[in-house]
């Protein structure tokens, strides 16, 4: 896994990653959609309006797992997955789920051929998780296909 400061989004949108991933987490609210308050879940949904309705149904259907969201994302083209990192919206983010997520996320990039994907720094947004403590774990299951961002500046 990369690990490297820049614009998730920018990633996509120039045609440098196959997928983007957002962390998600496991509420549905009573409007039957996905609760994407926050984060880059949040800018998914402002960029794509269907995605919270088709999360919600995802979720309901086969549970709090990682999922193909979109594919054929314009303007280049990249898929949207969801990673989820928490089991309502509320919580901490999970280490074990952060966890089950990614080898979850390796077996999808495994079956649909991706070889470029760029993710969030998992749980470590409205997670709360500290970066040190997530990157080893993602470390042992994620690899070179796997570019984790963050907008943080370089310290």
């Amino acid at each position: 896994m990369r690990d490297i400061h820049g614009d998730l989004w920018g990633f996509a949108d120039y045609g440098f990653a196959d997928v983007v991933v957002i962390t998600t987490n496991g509420s549905i609210n009573r409007h039957e959609q996905a609760v994407m308050g926050r984060g880059c879940a949040k800018e998914a949904a402002e960029r794509f309006p269907d995605v919270r309705e088709k999360l919600a149904l995802l979720i309901r259907r086969h549970g709090n797992r990682p999922f193909i969201i979109r594919r054929h994302c314009r303007p280049s083209n990249f898929t949207l997955v969801s990673m989820p990192v928490k089991h309502q919206y509320f919580e901490r983010a999970d280490p074990a789920l952060i966890v089950d997520s990614a080898q979850k996320l390796v077996e999808m990039a495994n079956n649909h051929g991706w070889q470029s994907i760029v993710l969030p720094r998992a749980g470590c947004g409205n997670g709360h998780l500290k970066w040190e403590g997530v990157k080893p774990l993602l470390a042992e299951i994620l690899d070179n296909r796997f570019t984790a961002v963050t907008f943080d500046p370089i310290q």
